[in-house]
Order: C-alpha cells, then sequence, then structure tokens
C-alpha cells in the first residue's frame, strides 16, 4: 500500500496499519523537501512521480490519502489515480460503519469513529478519532472530520469542508462548500459556501 503524505496523519495511518496486523508492502509519497528517504529505517518515502508509477506496478496498486486540508487531498487523489492507483478505504478494527447500501470511496475511518445508517459520503472523506456520524447525514467529497466530532441527523455537509475537532453538529444543519468550522463549535441553522464558522460553546 501507498500511504500518501508522511506528516502526522500519514504516520498515525501507518501506526494502525501496523496494529492491525495488515503490514503489507508499504511506502509513503511525500514531496515535502524536510521528508527524510526513509521513515524508521524501514519505509520508503518516494517523492517523484515515475517512482511511483514503478511502486504500482511492482507492489500494490492500492492508495490512501492521510492528508488533512481537502484541496491537498483532491490534488493527491487524482495524481495517484493518473499514476495507475486505486484509492481504497481504511476502517479501523474498532470503528463501526453500518455498511448496508452504504458505498463509500477512499474512506478513512479512525479508532472509536462510527458512521450510521442511511447516510450518503462523498469520495475520500477522513473521519477522526471518536468522531460520530448519525444517520441521515449526506457529506460530500473530500471532507475531513475532526477528533470527537458529532454529526446528528438529519444533516448536509458539502464537499472541501474541515470539520474542527469537538464539532456538534445539530439535526436540520445544512453547511455549504468549501466551508471550515472551528473547534468546538456548535452548528445549528445554515452555513454557507465558503465561510469560516467558529461559535464555540461556553
Amino acid at each position: 500500500m501507498l500511504i500518501a503524505g508522511a506528516g502526522g496523519l500519514g504516520l498515525e495511518m501507518l501506526g494502525l496499519i501496523v496494529n492491525q496486523d495488515r503490514e503489507e508492502t508499504v511506502s509513503f509519497f511525500d514531496q515535502g523537501e524536510d521528508i527524510p528517504s526513509l521513515l524508521y529505517d524501514k519505509y520508503p518515502v518516494l517523492s517523484e512521480l515515475e517512482e511511483v508509477k514503478t511502486f504500482f506496478q511492482e507492489n500494490s496498486a492500492s492508495f490512501i490519502v492521510a492528508v488533512g486540508q481537502p484541496r491537498m487531498r483532491k490534488k493527491l487523489t487524482d495524481q495517484l489515480e493518473n499514476s495507475g492507483g486505486k484509492l481504497v478505504n481504511f476502517i479501523a478494527n474498532t470503528a463501526s460503519v453500518f455498511s448496508i447500501q452504504i458505498e463509500y470511496e477512499g474512506l478513512i475511518a479512525q479508532p472509536g469513529s462510527g458512521i450510521s445508517h442511511s447516510t450518503i459520503l462523498g469520495k475520500s472523506c477522513s473521519l477522526h478519532i471518536n468522531s460520530i456520524i448519525g444517520h441521515d447525514v449526506t457529506i460530500g467529497e473530500f471532507v475531513t472530520i475532526g477528533p470527537n466530532v458529532s454529526i446528528i441527523g438529519p444533516a448536509q455537509i458539502g464537499s472541501y469542508c474541515t470539520i474542527g475537532a469537538q464539532v456538534i453538529v445539530l439535526p436540520g444543519s445544512r453547511i455549504g462548500d468549501n466551508v471550515i468550522i472551528g473547534a468546538g463549535s456548535l452548528v445549528e441553522g445554515i452555513i454557507k459556501d465558503h465561510e469560516t464558522f467558529v461559535n464555540r460553546r461556553s
């Protein structure tokens, strides 16, 4: 498997892969100048797309994108798919995902997270530790949901959104595209496209 992103989230995903005894041939893809070429003396970090193409041909075409910023996740996903890769899901053993009639692609569901029934998830959603998506929730593409978030359905969230840690989204809420919700906020009602919303609970 290839992990796109060798930063904090990428290393978290490596730990989960190892802990779940899913350690295959794991390499990273990261073009950051300060990233070493080998992590933990074991895991190569590829920095060129030609290297990525070779990896996909010689090992597995599976990849996940472990980058929090939604637009960067979209860019990396496009690059790796165009290089022959296949975006896959990563669902932690302790995550609870209602899988009947729910389709998702590139989902990352970290430990303690949960997804209820009658949800619609767009491509490459990232659900951090202990965050819950209730029933009848629709979420767009490339959405990042921070730790300890509760989204109580019915609710709608657009694409390319970042939902900060410990946010509560109340039933009936509608969040547009490209929205940032600040950590600890309580969301009730409509948040328009491209807004940054902070409403911290006392």
